[in-house]
């Protein structure tokens, strides 16, 4: 567990190594090809494989993403972001159990954006590495933290639609589904599925999440 801990720390120490490097380069031209994001919103989560539904989970992400214009329409971008995710039943009048699960991940998102329709509007895809440094889970108000093991890394598919209402700022509702299981199944299932992308979301725990978030551009403006 120190090992990943590691790994991960010294892979943010490289990103922002990059980040400083990039800016003191680029902020003395004239043609800012490179430019700096910082995104903050809410989020809503769910857990599949679980027995609830729903994207329940209220949370909260904000992050800091170097932008590249490669081409007009064209923006790769790399960054980190803290993300909350997880889980949560509140009881109703036909089913009295409670269930929550927090879940804080830092991830290290690696997008495409693309812009079209005069740049107005934008479609994101990408994908996450995220890294979970702290969990809290309660059933039927019990604190049951720790009593399971969780995996600490998760691998994720980011996909978004936004408005760029100028050339600062953005909105954007954003899809992050892992294809990694946070958490393993206790024993294996026995439960087969025909259909070989149900069987491969069969191994455990996956977050689903969506994230509603406004990004503001530093950098945005360019010389052409």
């Amino acid at each position: 567990m120190n090992k990943s801990k590691n790994t991960f720390l010294f892979t943010t120490h490289l990103l922002l190594s990059f980040f400083t490097i990039h800016f003191s380069l680029f902020s003395q031209t004239n043609e800012k090809r490179f430019f700096l994001g910082i995104t903050t919103g809410i989020t809503g989560g769910q857990v599949h494989g679980d027995n609830y539904s729903g994207y329940k989970k209220l949370g909260f992400t904000t992050g800091l993403f170097v932008h590249y214009k490669w081409y007009q329409n064209v923006i790769p971008q790399i960054g980190i972001s803290y993300i909350q995710k997880g889980a949560r039943k509140n009881p109703d009048s036909t089913d009295l159990s409670q269930y929550l699960l927090r879940l804080h991940f830092i991830e290290i998102p690696t997008n495409i954006k693309f812009l079209f329709l005069k740049k107005k509007l934008f479609i994101t895809i990408g994908h996450s590495i995220g890294y979970l440094f702290n969990y809290y889970e309660e059933v039927n108000y019990l604190n049951t933290t720790q009593l399971v093991k969780n995996n600490r890394f998760e691998l994720s598919i980011n996909t978004g639609f936004g408005y760029q209402i100028n050339n600062k700022i953005n909105i954007e509702l954003r899809a992050n589904n892992a294809y990694t299981p946070f958490r393993n199944f206790a024993f294996p299932t026995n439960i087969y599925y025909n259909n070989p992308i149900a069987r491969i979301f069969n191994k455990g725990l996956y977050n689903n999440i969506l994230e509603f978030i406004l990004t503001y551009h530093i950098y945005a403006e360019t010389k052409e």
